[in-house]
């Protein structure tokens, strides 16, 4: 995908691990319409045990997609970004 950047300035790690589930979904679907079973979830609906644990799952996949990004935003930034931060 040679026609954008992504850019990863700072996550606050401390602060994202404390997120509840609820908080990890609101911030995902400020940038994604995320899945049936993640909007039946922030609208407080009735939910199958199968149903919750795809959210469950969707939200592990979403906390490893930002610590990955985080981290080799780390490992791979060049120092003059590394000061900006």
């Amino acid at each position: 995908m040679s026609n954008h950047t992504h850019l990863v300035l700072h996550v606050n790690t401390e602060k994202a691990n404390n997120w509840s589930i609820r908080e990890v979904l609101e911030h995902w679907h400020l940038l994604h319409k995320g899945t049936q079973f993640t909007e039946k979830y922030l609208e407080n609906k009735t939910m199958a045990e199968f149903e919750l644990a795809s959210v469950y799952e969707s939200c592990e996949n979403i906390v490893n997609v930002f610590v990955t990004s985080a981290g080799l935003c780390e490992s791979s930034m060049s120092p003059s970004l590394e000061s900006l931060l």
